[in-house]
């Protein structure tokens, strides 16, 4: 939101609790171009529901920006750096097929 203000630019707040809905205060006017800023994407499936969610209001979705992304998207996706650790499906996984559990070290959600 900050980088909207620093810019002079508009600024709109989705909330992404279901269902999905704009914040009281930041509601934009149909219809807008629109860049969708998170700040990381994990599975992918809340950018894609908030992309559709504009699209829906009648907003042009120019693309989608990211500290970072552990996954690509349908759409433009622009991202800070890559992440620094490698991710797999469960079925490529090469620990799962070894048969190891995960472990989490230093989480803290």
């Amino acid at each position: 939101m900050k980088l909207g203000l620093h810019l002079d630019l508009p600024v709109a707040y989705a909330l992404t609790d279901e269902p999905l809905h704009w914040h009281r205060m930041h509601v934009p006017s149909s219809p807008q171009r629109i860049v969708y800023i998170d700040d990381l994407i994990c599975t992918g499936q809340g950018t894609r529901a908030v992309v559709k969610f504009l699209r829906d209001e009648g907003h042009e979705v120019l693309g989608v920006s990211a500290w970072l992304s552990r996954t690509a998207l349908e759409l433009m996706l622009v991202t800070l750096d890559g992440h620094p650790f490698q991710t797999f499906s469960a079925e490529h996984c090469p620990l799962c097929r070894q048969g190891e559990g995960v472990v989490w070290h230093g989480v803290r959600e």
